[in-house]
C-alpha cells in the first residue's frame, strides 16, 4: 500500500513538472512556431527573428527601434549575410514582410556589413512577391547605380539561380528598365539576350519599354534589328510597330528596308494597314526625289476613296508637281456622289 502511494506521488510530480515547463515556454518570447523553429533552424536565425518581432515598430520609427533594441545588438556580432538571406527565404516565425524589409535597411546601414548583389535580388524578389514593387525597383536601381555602365553580365548572373521562382520575371523586367532609364541601352539589350541564353520567360515589359526608348533615340536600322530579335523570342506581334518602322524608313528614303518591313508583316500573317503603308511609300518616293506618275497617283487616290479619305491626297497632287487629269476628277466626283448618297440614306 505504501509503495502504491509513492508511485501515485511520483506520477503527480512528473505531470506537474511537464505542466510547469509548458507554462514557462508559453510565457516567454516564443510562440508555438518559434518552439518548432528552434529545433529546425540555426539558433542565430531564430534569435534574430525573435528580436525583430519584439522590437519592430511601424514607420517612421522602425529603424530607430532596431538601433535601441538590446536583443538586436546582442545578435549583431554573430550575424552574416547568409543569416539575412535565410531570414528572407525561410522566415521561420512568419514575420510581417515590412518588418523584414525594415531590418534589411537597418543592417545594410551598419558599418562593415555589406550585402552581395545576390542578396539585393533575394530581397527584391521577396518584396515583389508581397506586391511592394516600388521598393523592389528601388533596390535594383541601387545595384545598377553602384555597378555602373557595362555591368549587365556581372549583375545578371546573380539572377540565374532564381530562374523559375515566383516574381523572377519581374526582376528581369525591372533590371532592363533600370539600365534603360540610366541611359545604358547596350546593357539593357544585353540583359534581354542573357535572359534568352539562360531560358528565362521573355521579359515583355522590359522589351516593350526598351523598344519605345530605342525608337526615339536609336537609328531605325538598329531598332528594326532589335525588334526582329525580340519577335523571334516570343514578343507579341503588333502591326502598329511595323507601321512606325516602315514610316521611319520611308522618311529616310530607305525603300529597301521599308520593303523588308512590309514583307515581314505578311510573313507573320498580320493584316497591314494598306493605305497607310501606301502613303509611307509615296512619302519615301518624294523624299528621294522620285515624283509618281499619274497612274501611280490615281491608284492611290482611288484607294483612299474606298476609305473615305481622298481630300488630303487631291490637295497634295499640285504640290508635288502632278497635273490633275480626267481620271482624278472622275474619282473625286464619284466619291462626292457616294458621300451624298450615304448622307441621304443615314
Amino acid at each position: 500500500m505504501f509503495r502504491i502511494e509513492i508511485l501515485r506521488s511520483t506520477l503527480s510530480r512528473s505531470q506537474l513538472q511537464r505542466f510547469s515547463r509548458a507554462s514557462s515556454l508559453l510565457s516567454t518570447w516564443y510562440s508555438p512556431e518559434s518552439i518548432s523553429a528552434d529545433d529546425n533552424n540555426d539558433p542565430v536565425l531564430v534569435n534574430l527573428s525573435v528580436a525583430i518581432r519584439d522590437s519592430y515598430k511601424d514607420p517612421p520609427s522602425e529603424l530607430s527601434s532596431f538601433a535601441t533594441c538590446p536583443s538586436i545588438r546582442k545578435v549583431l556580432p554573430s550575424l552574416s549575410v547568409r543569416h539575412v538571406v535565410d531570414l528572407i527565404n525561410h522566415n521561420p516565425l512568419s514575420l510581417p514582410h515590412r518588418s523584414i524589409f525594415a531590418f534589411f535597411k537597418f543592417i545594410s546601414s551598419q558599418p562593415g556589413f555589406r550585402f552581395t548583389v545576390e542578396t539585393y535580388f533575394v530581397m527584391a524578389r521577396f518584396l515583389a512577391v508581397h506586391e511592394m514593387f516600388t521598393e523592389a525597383q528601388s533596390l535594383i536601381e541601387l545595384v545598377v547605380s553602384r555597378k555602373g555602365k557595362n555591368s549587365a553580365s556581372s549583375v545578371f548572373i546573380s539572377l540565374v539561380e532564381m530562374r523559375g521562382r515566383p516574381m523572377c520575371g519581374f526582376l528581369v523586367d525591372a533590371l532592363m528598365i533600370t539600365y534603360m532609364d540610366l541611359g545604358f541601352i547596350p546593357d539593357a539589350i544585353q540583359c534581354f539576350r542573357l535572359s534568352r541564353k539562360h531560358n528565362f520567360v521573355v521579359p515583355i515589359r522590359g522589351c516593350g519599354n526598351l523598344l519605345d526608348r530605342m525608337m526615339k533615340l536609336n537609328p531605325t536600322g538598329t531598332v528594326w534589328g532589335f525588334y526582329m530579335e525580340i519577335l523571334d523570342a516570343g514578343f507579341p506581334l503588333n502591326v502598329y510597330v511595323f507601321n512606325i518602322l516602315m514610316n521611319k524608313f520611308c522618311k529616310e528614303g530607305n525603300i529597301c528596308d521599308a520593303q523588308k518591313v512590309f514583307d515581314e508583316i505578311t510573313k507573320r500573317n498580320l493584316r497591314p494597314t494598306v493605305m497607310k503603308n501606301a502613303d509611307m511609300l509615296l512619302d519615301a518616293m518624294l523624299n528621294i526625289g522620285v515624283v509618281p506618275d499619274d497612274i501611280t497617283y490615281n491608284i492611290l487616290l482611288e484607294g483612299h476613296h474606298r476609305h473615305a479619305n481622298a481630300s488630303k491626297h487631291y490637295k497634295q497632287k499640285p504640290e508635288i508637281g502632278i497635273v490633275a487629269d480626267l481620271a482624278a476628277y472622275r474619282s473625286l466626283v464619284n466619291e462626292l456622289y457616294r458621300a451624298s448618297k450615304d448622307h441621304r440614306n443615314s
